[in-house]
Order: structure tokens, then sequence, then C-alpha cells
């Protein structure tokens, strides 16, 4: 009986063809960018690559969530105001001013405004700063500096408004004002030029850390202190230089 063959193994399917690689010589067209990069490093100008990175960044920051921190950012929110004209008519819009007046020489004032236009309050809050006037006390209370003239805190002050606090020390003559910005204005505008300062608290809040800086110039005044001490150390209050007065009007009538 003759055997029959066994039968035949399947077969894989023929793998598809691969693409061919192209030719590492094979010339590729510059595209416009790249033509603007080569004119721009021809020209000497360094382009900025991470450009598109830091576009693609800012769009990918547009979705962040956003947290409202007034009230007219709330009702943004919520949908309630839906347009500009909402929002300006709304009355939600005011502008806190705060202003520090002086003559730089032993007097200042501070004062603040809240309105709805911007002109009008800073004139208003100049206002309030003038009807808040001081007089301060200065004097040459650094045992490194032997002057005499009013030109430093006589003693070490201390203000406070809300959680800043400001603390200035006497300077020698020279050494100007090592404080921070805000209190800088106040100190130059009360006539001290020389004077060391620290900080503590929340002095990035504007409005406390210039009422610390004016607290502590009224405390000059407030604080009680010896005619021997004040004598030694040259205390002045008010201004440093008496002012002059008016000349006299000549007589009516001719020449003699």
């Amino acid at each position: 009986m003759p055997k029959t063959p066994p039968p035949a193994a399947p077969t894989a399917p023929a793998p598809a063809p691969a693409d061919e690689p192209e030719p590492e010589d094979a010339a590729v067209a510059p595209t416009d960018e790249a033509k603007e990069l080569e004119e721009l490093v021809q020209k000497g100008v360094k382009p900025r690559l991470d450009l598109a990175a830091e576009l693609k960044k800012v769009e990918e920051g547009r979705g962040a969530e956003w947290t409202p921190k007034t009230r007219l950012g709330r009702l943004v929110r919520s949908g309630e105001i839906t347009s500009m004209s909402q929002a300006l008519s709304c009355g939600l819009r005011r502008f806190s001013i705060q202003a520090v007046v002086g003559n730089r020489d032993g007097f200042v004032g501070i004062g603040m405004a809240t309105g709805k236009e911007v002109g009008p309050t800073i004139r208003k809050a100049i206002d309030n700063a003038k009807l808040n006037v001081i007089e301060i006390r200065r004097g040459c209370g650094s045992w490194e500096c032997g002057c005499g003239t009013p030109h430093t805190v006589p003693f070490l002050v201390i203000g406070q408004a809300g959680s800043a606090e400001m603390t200035f020390k006497p300077a020698p003559r020279g050494v100007g004002l090592a404080v921070g910005d805000i209190a800088k204005k106040v100190l130059s505008l009360a006539g001290v030029k020389d004077a060391w300062g620290f900080a503590r608290g929340q002095t990035r809040t504007t409005v406390n850390a210039a009422q610390a800086a004016f607290d502590a110039m009224r405390r000059t005044v407030t604080t009680r202190i010896s005619e021997k001490q004040a004598s030694r150390v040259k205390i002045t209050t008010g201004p440093s230089m008496p002012v002059a007065s008016a000349p006299a009007a000549p007589p009516a009538g001719g020449a003699a």
C-alpha cells in the first residue's frame, strides 16, 4: 500500500517591503524659518531659538486655574459680569492711594484715600497727609560720630503697623539710609539722612511698611528723655535751621 506524503507546513506571509532609507547625501529644501535664521546669523544677530518653547508655555498657562482675589474678580468668575461695560458700571473699580509729604527738615505726614478716579484720589491722599503732619526729633545719636549735626535719629526707635515692624538705629554721618525702599522715602522726607534699618513681619505690604516707618518717626517725639541726654546727642526738634523772617517793609514816604 503506497504511503501518503505528510501535509505541508503552513508558510508565514511574506513581510511587507520596508521603506528604503533616504541616502545621507540627499538634498533637503530649506524652509522659510531656516532661511530667516540664516539671514539673522549673517547679519550678526543671535536668534532666540527658545522663542517657540516660551510661546508654548504661555499657551499652556492660559488654561491654568484662576483664583480671583477681589469682589469684582469673583463676580467675573461666577458669570454675573461678562463684559467690560458691566465691570465699569458696577461701581467696584476703586483705587486706594497712600501719600507721604514732608519738608525734608523735621516735618513729615502720611495719609490715605480711596476713590473711583486716580487724579482726585491722589490729591485727596496728599491733603490727608498734610493734615497728619508731625514734628520729629533728630540728632547725632551714633557713638561712631561726633559731628553734632541733626542728621540721624537720636536713639533707637521701633514702629509697628499690622504685622510690619521697623527698627531704626542712629548711624554715623555719611552712611546714608541703609533701610528698605519704602522706609527710605519716609525718612528722607522727614529729614533723616543717615540711619540703620531692620524690618520684621510682612514688609511686602506697602501700606503697613510705610505706616510702621511713620510710627517710628512719631516715637522720636513721644519717647521721654532727659535734658542731659538731649544735650549730649544734640537733639533738635523740628527744623534744624531757623526760618528766615521776611525783610521789613521800607517806611512809607520819600527818602529823608
